[in-house]
């Protein structure tokens, strides 16, 4: 289970002091361990649907600073404006 700190960061349940992605507001966890994040509406920080894979945690995520939240079906994001 990944959670979601009081400083808006994704901690990994395997070291709960390594940030994986900072900024989030809402998110989830594919099967394969891709995280889909949501980040403030009024933050640029969204690449929407780029995977990029962060340097420390060598975790792969996407964020999206567009919707209010979400949710994953079979993997897919379903996104609440």
């Amino acid at each position: 289970m990944f959670y979601l700190g009081v400083d808006n960061c994704v901690y990994s349940p395997k070291n709960i002091s390594l940030k994986l992605v900072c900024g989030v507001t809402d998110f989830e966890v594919r099967v394969d361990g891709k995280i889909i994040a949501l980040t403030d509406i009024s933050s640029n920080a969204g690449n929407n649907g780029v995977y990029v894979q962060d340097p420390v945690s060598l975790v792969y995520y996407t964020k999206y600073n567009i919707y209010k939240a979400l949710t994953l079906i079979k993997d897919e994001p379903i996104f609440i404006s």
